[in-house]
């Protein structure tokens, strides 16, 4: 995470919260689109860090994918849906 004290992440989150949808995210509580930004952050900035420093192969792009599917999805299981008997 020492590339994002590299970037201001107040100046960065000022800059990009304008730029997101929030009406298709699932805000609950006032800092939830700051805090989604910053997870988001912190797995995408040291992927591109890295890949700067040396090129990623496919392995380190389908793992950058696979990260962001979980966010996207979330981590809790999702509750079973209840089946319903129509009379």
């Amino acid at each position: 995470h020492a590339i994002l004290e590299l970037v201001e992440p107040g100046r960065l989150l000022q800059h990009v919260a304008p730029l997101v949808n929030a009406d298709a995210l699932d805000l609950q509580r006032e800092r939830d689109l700051e805090d989604m930004l910053v997870l988001l952050f912190g797995i995408t900035i040291p992927f591109l860090y890295n890949s700067i420093q040396a090129p990623c192969g496919p392995s380190s792009r389908d793992r950058l994918e696979n990260l962001l599917d979980i966010l996207r999805r979330g981590m809790g299981k999702k509750p079973a849906a209840k089946h319903v008997i129509k009379e």
